[in-house]
């Protein structure tokens, strides 16, 4: 092993995409093993070797077929899991050209919603705290472009 990470642990980066159309994002319900259904950002695992806006680009196709347009970082969060798995992930503002989605069987259902909506949504702890600590404005003038 190399670095600090030890045997039996995991680590590795994720990349989501806060992906905008037309007033609203996109956000998708994962079916979690024990029945609890959660509602995320499309994204996932970079490879080994991969540019974070290419794996960005290449997770959100592949969970819904957009295609979309990265901007910018807006913020990042860590998760351990069973302590013994270390996420590392950071959020991407992204524009989509369309908001026909059609999933990957990773998840079960995706709605188009405004900013104000998010707290409507069972998502992880750490996603709300995320989203209510990004830069709206700078948000709001990026997709007005």
């Amino acid at each position: 092993m190399s670095g600090n990470v030890k045997e039996g642990q995991i680590f590795f980066v994720s990349v989501k995409g806060l992906v905008y159309f037309n007033g609203k994002f996109l956000i998708l319900r994962k079916t979690l093993k024990s029945n609890n259904e959660i509602w995320e950002f499309p994204g996932g695992r970079l490879e080994f070797g991969e540019n974070i806006e290419k794996a960005l680009e290449r997770e959100i196709k592949e969970e819904t077929i957009l295609s979309v347009k990265v901007l910018f970082p807006l913020g990042s969060w860590t998760v351990i899991k069973k302590s013994n798995t270390h996420i590392q992930g950071i959020t991407y503002l992204c524009n989509s050209t369309s908001e026909k989605v059609i999933l990957s069987h990773e998840h079960s259902d995706y709605r188009w919603i405004r900013k104000e909506e998010f707290k409507n949504y069972k998502v992880f702890p750490q996603i709300l705290e995320e989203i209510q600590s990004w830069n709206w404005d700078n948000i709001n003038l990026a997709i007005r472009k």
